[in-house]
């Protein structure tokens, strides 16, 4: 702290400024790959456990309003878009849940929104403690205040003219006005009524606003005029009133050049016990106001509805935290104008009765901290300034870069965090706990490891009720980050494993053993195969893909839905698409663009090994073979696809293939059997084949040794010399041909690709398409949905992560001028 001679001051508010901006751009919402921005590789990574002696906490805590913050991210909560917001507490004062009513595209009070004040109401409303107010007055009969008034219950009972408590301010019954040196502190400037309703307007009241500590107590202590004068020599004598009259809390929502006898009283307030929260200041610069600059202060800058810092707002190295400062709606004092002759301001509008107005400045980001001040002091009464920055600290969201920074500090307050966890922190380690059990029943001790300064990393390990635990790992350096979320039984045995990378997406989820490896279009499909090993998945996202791959033995493949999920071929020739080499699944897919034969085959899926299913597959517009099965491959199933438009849907070996329960619909052949005394075609639709729909050929075989069964089909309108009864076979398998129809199967919507049927269908159960995504896919097993599966779980909250989230895409363009304790400067601009 500099050592500045003291210098006697005339002090000026300045609160006029232009109107704020109409413009806004609705909020998007993020998809399920925006989790955080994580990578992959974690093998040389070690982890140090260290065991905590802990305290227990007192207070009750509730945990469903945790959000999981990225390090390297701007997270923002989605608490100010105007739909989708559950409330926990009740809140029917109006504004709170109004929209729009001065133009904007927001909630009217979109800071306690964004701060989803709502949850910490369920913890604590500021019950029994009381904030003193240092600025110019309050409307001590707004009805939206006046009940939360504080009052001095020795003079209110006292004789009249008599100093009855004996502090020196005779019939101080609802604080003292500095200026006037008299009990009236009216507010005759409207800039501390308009704080104080941040703080401390009245909830659930059925009128207008509500404020963060809304049964909290505020102490008016005017110290400024009608036009925002003040003298230096006043400040002290009202800090020292507020500490010797009990207050727990001090706002001061202005800004003043060092004075030795008013930080010598600011020093007096710390050594009492007193939580000082101070404004840094509207000059958009580097900080140099106090007593935001004192190190037992808490300094707050400001930042708008796209959480981003108000240009208005000072910054440098002794900022604490971020808060909501641009267009807040809050109390009028009755007959004020502060903005100076700008009743568009007023809400509603150009009103001159109007009870509220919106004001932009750092001086309202501040009473949103000194709030939440009041709502843990009133959880915790031997709240301390450590136990106050501690807590603000660990539980604040992270904007700008990652920690702190000079122009969000530790980032924007997070209320529900403060009040949920108490913290500690020894070096590497913070520990937050919450002892007793949440909504779930659900006791977590959580433990993180981490250090800003050297980004060695993080670990939070939770353990439940039910004795199972989960565990959050995260590292960062210059060139990995890597974020993986576990969850154990009580036995201590891993169930499942999800790794990120850097861009946020699934990297990899390991469960029972396997893995499922996820690909995103554009990225390559071949690489996660050659990663991958024998029983393990290789899941594709919705997308298009234009890759010819070899599907390694041992590896399956699934697509998130067979509808989105493309791999399109470019019409090679002499080329697969997918080559299989044996015990594999491929599903969920749309297999297109297979080449023309050109003296070699092309194949969407070419089979060259043993034990190979190929389900739920939309396979069309291939120029030769939808599915290839080779000479020497067996054991293949091929069910529940849909095949259309290829020159051959399907063209079996000799030997041990089933084909059930497909659609094929407008092929030129649908299935070619060569020798296939094994193969067994069954409960099939076969519609449009323009020259035959089964196929049998002999190559000189004697046929004793047998055919392929066909069996129980839906045959109709095919075009070859069999007619509608489709089958061209050999005379000598009549008898394994027991049960075809010759039928219409009344699909659907055929034209729009719709294939199934109805059930008045004759082919109902018997052949239609019938995809079975949600038993086979990766989505319903092991991919983004298990993280919401366990609701009371870690993995819960990063589930609930993507929803939480919004990216604002809008801002203000308002001017504003605040608050200065000190001569006049020209106005920022936000």
């Amino acid at each position: 702290m500099k050592n500045i001679a003291p210098i006697a001051l005339l002090f000026l508010m300045l609160l006029a400024g232009t109107a704020i901006s109409e413009q806004a751009i609705p909020f998007q919402e993020d998809d399920e790959s925006t989790i955080s921005r994580w990578t992959e590789d974690s093998q040389d990574i070690t982890f140090r456990w260290t065991v905590f002696l802990m305290r227990k906490a007192a207070y009750n805590t509730r945990l469903s309003s945790v959000f999981i913050k990225s390090e390297s991210d701007q997270i923002i909560p989605k608490a100010v878009t105007s739909s989708d917001l559950s409330t926990n507490a009740v809140v029917n004062d109006p504004y709170y849940n109004s929209f729009g009513s001065w133009g904007q595209n927001y909630y009217d009070m979109w800071g306690m929104r964004w701060l989803n004040a709502s949850y910490a109401w369920d913890i604590s409303t500021g019950s029994g403690v009381t904030v003193a107010v240092i600025d110019s007055g309050i409307d001590y009969n707004h009805s939206d205040i006046n009940d939360n008034v504080w009052t001095n219950a020795a003079e209110l009972n006292g004789l009249p003219g008599v100093d009855d408590d004996g502090n020196g301010y005779i019939d101080d019954v609802r604080g003292w006005d500095f200026i006037n040196s008299d009990n009236d502190p009216m507010d005759d400037r409207g800039h501390g009524t308009h704080v104080t309703g941040v703080i401390a307007a009245e909830g659930n009241n059925g009128q207008g606003v509500i404020g963060m500590a809304y049964n909290a107590k505020i102490m008016p202590l005017k110290i400024f005029t009608s036009t925002g004068s003040s003298n230096v020599d006043i400040i002290a004598p009202a800090i020292r009133y507020a500490v010797d009259m009990g207050v727990r809390v001090i706002n001061c929502s202005f800004s003043m050049t060092f004075y030795q006898v008013a930080i010598d009283a600011f020093q007096y307030a710390y050594d009492h016990g007193v939580i000082i929260v101070a404004s840094v200041g509207n000059d958009g610069a580097i900080m140099s106001w106090y007593p935001a600059l004192l190190d037992y202060v808490i300094a707050v800058g400001s930042i708008g509805v796209d959480a981003v810092r108000s240009s208005f707002s000072n910054y440098g190295s002794q900022l604490d935290f971020v808060a909501p400062g641009s267009d807040t709606l809050s109390l009028r004092a009755a007959g004020t104008d502060p903005y100076g002759g700008r009743p568009d301001f007023f809400v509603p509008a150009n009103d001159p009765n109007a009870q509220y107005i919106r004001i932009s400045g750092t001086s309202t980001a501040t009473p949103f901290v000194s709030g939440l001040a009041a709502l843990m002091i009133s959880q915790t009464p031997g709240l301390t300034f450590a136990d106050f920055s501690r807590r603000l600290k660990f539980s604040a969201y992270d904007l700008g870069t990652t920690g702190w920074d000079q122009y969000y500090g530790w980032g924007s307050i997070n209320p529900s965090w403060a009040l949920s966890y108490d913290w500690y922190d020894s070096g590497r380690i913070k520990t937050y706990w919450a002892p007793a059990p949440d909504t779930y029943n659900v006791v977590r001790y959580d433990y993180y490891d981490e250090d800003f300064s050297n980004n060695l990393g993080r670990i939070s390990m939770r353990t439940y009720s039910s004795g199972e635990q989960s565990r959050y790992l995260e590292y960062w350096g210059s060139t990995n980050v890597v974020k993986i979320a576990e969850r154990y039984n009580a036995e201590g045995i891993l169930l499942i494993r999800t790794e990120y990378r850097s861009d946020g997406k699934i990297d990899r989820v390991i469960k029972d053993g396997l893995t499922a490896f996820y690909v995103y279009a554009g990225e390559s499909i071949q690489a996660a195969i050659n990663s991958a090993s024998p029983g393990d998945t290789v899941y594709l996202k919705a997308g298009t893909y234009n890759e010819h791959i070899v599907l390694n033995s041992g590896v399956n493949l699934k697509g998130q839905d067979n509808y989105t999920t493309i791999l399109n071929g470019g019409y090679a020739p002499h080329t697969n698409i997918i080559k299989t080499l044996g015990n594999n699944i491929i599903e969920n897919l749309t297999i297109t663009g297979g080449g023309p034969y050109l003296g070699d085959p092309s194949s969407a899926i070419r089979i060259e090994g043993n034990n190979v299913t190929v389900r739920s597959n939309i396979i069309k517009d291939n120029q030769y073979y939808g599915i290839h099965v080779w000479w020497y491959a067996g054991a293949v199933a091929i069910e529940r696809n849909l095949f259309i438009n290829n020159c051959i849907g399907v063209q079996l070996p000799q030997d041990q293939t089933l084909i059930q329960y497909n659609t094929f619909a407008d092929n030129v052949i649908s299935i070619n059997i060569l020798n296939g005394k094994t193969a067994t075609v069954r409960n099939n639709i076969i519609t449009g084949s323009s020259y035959q729909s089964i196929y049998e050929f002999c190559w000189g075989q004697n046929p004793t040794n047998g055919f392929a069964q066909v069996s129980d089909n839906t045959l109709f309108n095919n075009m070859e010399k069999g007619g509608d009864s489709s089958l061209n076979l050999p005379p000598d398998v009549e008898n394994k041909t027991n049960g075809n129809n010759i039928a219409n199967p009344l699909f659907t919507d055929p034209a729009n690709g719709d294939y199934t049927v109805p059930e008045n269908s004759p082919a109902y159960g018997r052949g239609a398409y019938a995809p079975i995504v949600g038993e086979t896919s990766l989505k319903s097993n092991v991919g983004v949905n298990v993280l919401s599966a366990e609701s009371a779980s870690y993995f819960d909250m990063l589930g609930q992560l993507a929803e939480q989230n919004a990216t604002p895409t809008y801002g203000l363009a308002d001017n504003g001028k605040t608050d200065l304790l000190t001569a006049p400067t020209t106005s920022s601009t936000l």
